[in-house]
């Protein structure tokens, strides 16, 4: 297999050379193997299908791509060989709102890790988040530094997560999935052909994924009692806050027919209590298979960390909705940039600001949103009298040329795609 494929997926870093930092690139450098990643799918291979070859024949890597997603498909020029890719926005995400979450507080050595509360900023934090990659594409940090007593923890508990979505991906291609109905992409820089699934192969990837993560603790997550669930929790309360606020498709521009966040995070808890007795799952292979293996016997102290971490991400998620508003960290940009005249340093900084979010984020959410921004300021014109507030509308459409002119001297094709996709609305 061609360890370099997923290269095709990178965005080009060469096009924003000289227009973003180089702690920007940073955000979005992923070039190369995934030492995580090819860690859980040589062990698993090795564990319940005694086929220590199985990590040869998948490639698995992070692509710096800023959508919440990741999926499988076969390699189109290797046999019985499979790519998995992980996009950087989901394990971003994972990251900072677990942090945001639960990363503060309890510095104090001998308090309890009250996993179950948080503080009343959280709801702050997080829906600062969900505004920046609904508008932005990507979960914009806030610069807060969390508690070096929670560090561990959360790093655990993600990386508890990272494992378990991992595995579900593995799941479909043990699960044979792939004979089901194929949907071919064409919005990349080459075509692929990938499976395109049902809520029913979701819930058998999940039941299956469920089982292998009980029997697979990472090293960091035994440090904590109750880990052994506290990831799929925390990665589907994760998805359960976006999709609350966007169709699940365009948050997460995915092809698959997945049921609903809590859905699957209470059909994997239900199996999980109920240990031994929740049976078996079928697994088809064409060598070996030691894999049908049930649930060990439930741990009580891990039913109640995963349900403390599933009632704090609810939690969170009812303040949030009690504000009724998220925050618009593009028209803060330009409230920030309106006031007083424009000068050419002012709109030098202000484009910074955009390649930033261009660069690190989704262009075509970007651009929609300028385009949609041009045309309520020049609606605004046609009934606004207050001379003040016409020179801050003339402001901001000003702004809103002259970053969309330096946008197309950008060679970047996912920019490019997205210019195309509105070029009616700024002609």
């Amino acid at each position: 297999m061609t360890a370099s494929f997923l290269a095709h997926f990178q965005t080009q870093r060469s096009a924003f050379k000289n227009i973003v930092p180089e702690d920007v690139f940073r955000l979005r450098s992923y070039e190369g193997t995934w030492d995580f990643g090819q860690e859980v799918i040589t062990n698993a291979g090795r564990m319940f299908l005694n086929d220590s070859e199985l990590g040869a024949r998948i490639e698995i890597g992070l692509v710096n791509e800023p959508s919440m997603t990741a999926t499988w498909y076969k390699h189109p020029d290797t046999p019985d060989s499979y790519v998995i890719a992980v996009n950087a926005g989901l394990v971003t995400a994972l990251n900072v709102i677990a942090f945001d979450i639960f990363g503060y507080g309890d510095e104090v050595d001998d308090e309890p890790l009250l996993l179950g509360h948080h503080d009343a900023a959280a709801a702050e934090r997080v829906s600062e988040r969900i505004a920046a990659f609904l508008e932005v594409g990507f979960p914009l940090g806030n610069g807060l530094a969390p508690s070096s007593r929670r560090s561990p923890f959360v790093e655990a508990l993600v990386a508890d997560a990272i494992q378990f979505l991992i595995l579900h991906e593995f799941a479909h291609i043990v699960l044979r999935h792939d004979r089901g109905d194929v949907h071919l992409l064409r919005d990349k820089r080459v075509d692929l052909q990938i499976a395109t699934f049902s809520i029913g192969q979701e819930h058998q990837a999940d039941d299956l994924a469920g089982r292998l993560h009980a029997l697979m603790r990472r090293p960091e997550g035994t440090k904590f009692a109750g880990m052994e669930f506290g990831g799929p929790s925390l990665f589907f309360g994760l998805l359960g806050l976006f999709e609350r606020y966007t169709r699940y498709r365009d948050a997460f521009d995915s092809p698959h027919a997945h049921p609903n966040a809590y859905e699957r995070l209470y059909r994997l808890r239900v199996a999980f209590t109920a240990g031994s007795r929740s049976g078996y799952v079928p697994v088809f292979s064409d060598g070996n298979l030691n894999l049908a293996r049930p649930f060990a016997e439930p741990n009580p102290e891990a039913v109640r960390f995963s349900d403390a971490i599933a009632q704090s991400l609810l939690s969170v998620l009812a303040s949030i909705e009690e504000k009724q508003l998220l925050p618009s960290p593009i028209n803060n940009l330009f409230n920030q940039y309106c006031e007083g005249d424009l000068s050419n340093d002012k709109k030098e900084q202000f484009w910074q600001e955009i390649a930033r979010w261009l660069f690190i984020g989704s262009p075509i959410k970007i651009i929609h949103h300028l385009a949609e921004l041009r045309r309520s300021a020049e609606e605004q014109l046609k009934m606004e009298s207050d001379e003040g507030h016409r020179a801050f509308v003339l402001r901001a459409l000003a702004l809103t040329a002259d970053v969309v002119n330096r946008m197309r001297t950008i060679e970047d094709y996912s920019t490019k795609r997205a210019l195309q996709r509105y070029a009616a609305a700024f002609a």
